[in-house]
């Protein structure tokens, strides 16, 4: 695939994905993992690999956190995807509010140190 990855068509091509085949997201892991393996198998030529720190990526490491839900990547690095992740789906929502504002604030900080395309999912 040589264009840039859309983000936001493969999230939404998920979702209608897990309806269709009824696919059993229950908290944030089994949608980290069900999201990763459908990327895996509709995207080649790409490394998706899961809680990778943002050493891995950049030198300038002072972010508001330090692992990355889904990396999408090229092998050499020139195209970086990051998703991060959150999925209250036990009523924790005013407790998840603030870790949403945080995962923007990551995504915005991942996006200025030369990352392609990043994107927050919320599933509720």
């Amino acid at each position: 695939m040589n264009d840039l990855l859309d983000l936001r068509e493969l999230v939404e091509d998920f979702f209608l994905y897990v309806q269709v085949n009824a696919a059993e997201i229950y908290n944030e892991f089994s949608l980290q993992h069900e999201l990763g393996i459908f990327l895996r198998e509709r995207i080649s030529g790409y490394r998706i690999q899961f809680e990778r720190n943002v050493s891995y990526f950049t030198t300038d490491t002072k972010t508001i956190k330090k692992e990355i839900d889904i990396t999408i990547f090229n092998e050499e690095k020139s195209e970086r995807y990051a998703i991060e992740l959150k999925c209250p789906l036990n009523g924790q929502y005013p407790e998840q509010m603030y870790s949403f504002v945080k995962d923007i604030k990551f995504m915005e900080e991942l996006k200025s140190r030369g990352f392609t395309k990043t994107a927050t999912v919320t599933l509720i």
